[in-house]
């Protein structure tokens, strides 16, 4: 029993280390004016296994693939719920219990560590983007922003970036075409080496100790 159980592992191992792999390629085109509308295709270990999306005139189609054979899963209208999305949950804070804020964590180590994480993730992902049209937002200080992002991206020799700010009022006008590949293994590296870094660490670790001693004092009480 011991050395099936054995054999076992081994091919789970095996199986664990085919899929993280693997390579993953995406090929993404959409456009965004009035309406949405984007084709994209995530084929993994060459076309092994595939996903097809497709978003056009209100319908999404979705299309698994496996060794070629494929089947749509999904092609119907997307109908918009009344009232619109829901952004706050039901959940009521409890007495005593602090309001948990991203913001009072960030410091210059936390960006920096995101910062290179993010630098790290791009290169791993060997990305090519094109992304052109014309965008602009009520607040024109917003606009200026996204107008200084897009420049420092624009500094990579893969990404190709043409956009024009309108700095006049509301305007969307976007077209991009995105393709990439990736090792899943590498991208599971990165986000561990990201997660475990000092300003990361320094975020969700207290928490955990917090949990700890609370359930002992629990326990013992």
């Amino acid at each position: 029993m011991t050395e099936v159980m054995f054999y076992v592992l081994i091919a789970l191992a095996a199986l664990l280390g085919v899929i993280l792999l693997a390579p993953v390629h995406i090929d993404f085109r959409g456009e965004y004016a009035q309406t949405l509308s984007f084709h994209g295709r995530l084929r993994w270990a060459g076309g092994l296994l595939s996903l097809d999306l497709r978003h056009g005139e209100g319908r999404l189609e979705l299309t698994p693939g496996c060794l070629g054979l494929k089947k749509t899963l999904k092609n119907a209208e997307e109908k918009k719920q009344p009232g619109g999305l829901k952004l706050r949950s039901g959940k009521k804070k409890r007495k005593g219990q602090s309001e948990f804020s991203p913001l009072s964590f960030l410091n210059l180590r936390l960006l920096q560590a995101v910062y290179e994480s993010i630098r790290r993730l791009l290169r791993a992902l060997h990305l090519n983007m094109k992304l052109s049209g014309v965008y602009g937002f009520d607040d024109p200080s917003l606009t200026g922003i996204v107008l200084g992002v897009m420049t420092a991206l624009n500094t990579g020799m893969s990404y190709s970036i043409d956009l024009k700010p309108e700095f006049a009022g509301e305007a969307v006008d976007l077209r991009g075409d995105i393709k990439a590949w990736f090792i899943p293994l590498h991208i599971l590296i990165i986000g561990l080496r990201l997660i475990f870094k000092k300003a990361v660490r320094a975020i969700w670790w207290p928490k955990i100790k917090n949990s700890r001693k609370h359930k002992e004092a629990v326990q013992y009480a």
